[in-house]
């Protein structure tokens, strides 16, 4: 798909830029199974009425990455970020 709203695959690694998405130090998983919430930070998607959490690969302020689950359903979605209890 065209970006700047290009698509996600089922399972694929994706990274949010941005501002405030995480801690000040980066934070990585250092081990499995993956968390949906590292350092504070989790991401959910929202495809029509399934809502699924994102698997964590690492974290710091101005960027986040994840791995899309398998179980995600396909179509136009959301994404949101969660940092310190702001989204």
């Amino acid at each position: 798909a065209a970006l700047p709203n290009g698509g996600l695959a089922q399972g694929g690694m994706f990274v949010v830029y941005g501002q405030r998405l995480g801690p000040g130090g980066l934070v990585m998983v250092d081990a499995f199974p993956l968390p949906t919430t590292l350092g504070g930070t989790s991401i959910r998607v929202t495809v029509g009425q399934t809502a699924v959490d994102a698997l964590m690969v690492y974290t710091i302020a101005g960027q986040v990455a994840a791995i899309l689950p398998s179980s995600t359903p396909t179509g136009a979605g959301t994404l949101t970020v969660s940092f310190g209890g702001q989204t």
